[in-house]
């Protein structure tokens, strides 16, 4: 799927030599939307990837980095004068040690710690030296879209937020698959977006409580189900115990979560199938594929069964849906052996002649037999 979600890669210095690494990480910050300032000598041995998943306005970095020097990140007046996309960061530290100042804050966050930073406040991130990677997940959100908790409290920055143990795990899972797919998952990108606002806006607003951390996580799981899905369209054998194995529950437990929805795990396969069917269906550039050859890339390799699921979705056979008239059931038809439209107009035209022919004929019969 080559829509949905825009992913790049800022950075990475994998094949660059210890001297290069430090300008190219310093200037591949410079141009973020929101610029940040690298410290540290120019011979540093930096070892990094900045990986982003761009949902419009919303954004998910996943940074490994490590060095064999201190080095500091810095957001400072000038660079915020310069560009500021007035969002609030949450962080999510992976792995490794790292401290921070905001605000007049000051704090250490270990491995599994989420934090809150403002885009519009200057701020420092230290890292100590060593070949140890430090691993985070960085999720940032315009305030414009936070409508829910602007203003309302006093957003706690720069500290580690007491979120349960279950949720950082389900968050820091998902987010890590966002960031790591190929291609993005546009059937629920927007999902995906109204999830990532929900949990700013319930950090922002301190709210730590059971209902909203499990509701959460709710949402979060499905998600992750639905996605694992959506990445494995074309095995016929999907079952609903593998995609429980790929989020790390068990089949029961996705049932619950997925029939929260309306929907049933195997109901979403089916769904999602027959959307990319259609859709390749419709797809001038995909006419010269057969309905036998879209339905097996999609785990439709019985035609006849394609044929009832699409029919009983779309209410119209396969064969009739967009530049899937021109199709044979097995092989696509040459472009020679296509019979235009108007092909048929003299054949008609022959046929109501031939038809008033008889009429003619039969009416000179009866009045012969009547005499």
């Amino acid at each position: 799927m080559d829509r949905g979600i825009a992913m790049r890669e800022v950075y990475n210095t994998a094949s660059l030599r210890p001297g290069q690494q430090f300008d190219h990480v310093r200037e591949a910050l410079r141009q973020l939307p929101m610029p940040l300032l690298v410290v540290g000598p120019r011979s540093t041995d930096i070892r990094a990837v900045f990986r982003v998943a761009e949902f419009g306005q919303v954004s998910v970095t996943l940074l490994d980095s490590c060095s064999d020097r201190p080095l500091q990140l810095r957001r400072t007046h000038r660079l915020i004068s310069q560009s500021d996309p007035e969002a609030y960061r949450l962080v999510i530290s992976l792995h490794g040690r790292l401290t921070c100042q905001q605000a007049g804050h000051e704090a250490q966050f270990n491995s599994g710690d989420l934090a809150l930073f403002d885009t519009s406040l200057p701020f420092a991130w230290y890292r100590d030296a060593g070949l140890r990677p430090w691993r985070a997940l960085i999720v940032t959100v315009p305030r414009v879209l936070l409508t829910r908790a602007v203003g309302r409290t006093k957003p706690p920055l720069c500290s580690v937020l007491p979120v349960q143990q279950r949720l950082r795990v389900q968050i820091s899972q998902w987010l890590t698959e966002i960031v790591s797919r190929r291609a993005g998952c546009e059937q629920i990108e927007s999902e995906e977006t109204d999830v990532l606002i929900d949990l700013l806006e319930g950090l922002l607003t301190e709210r730590y409580d059971q209902e909203w951390s499990n509701g959460l996580a709710s949402k979060i799981l499905t998600l992750r189900a639905r996605a694992g899905i959506l990445g494995r369209l074309g095995e016929s054998d999907l079952c609903p115990r593998q995609i429980a194995a790929c989020v790390g529950v068990h089949p029961r437990t996705l049932d619950k979560h997925i029939g929260a929805t309306n929907h049933t795990v195997m109901g979403l396969v089916r769904e999602y199938r027959l959307e990319q069917i259609y859709r390749d269906l419709t797809d001038p550039a995909k006419s010269r594929l057969s309905i036998e050859e879209i339905g097996k890339t999609w785990g439709y390799p019985d035609a006849s069964h394609l044929s009832r699921s699409f029919s009983q979705r779309y209410h119209r056979n396969p064969s009739t849906c967009g530049h899937a008239s021109g199709r044979l059931g097995g092989t696509p038809m040459a472009d020679n052996d296509r019979k235009p439209r108007d092909a048929w107009i003299p054949r008609i035209y022959a046929c109501a002649t031939l038809l008033t022919a008889l009429a003619a004929l039969i009416s000179a019969l009866s009045r012969f037999v009547s005499e």
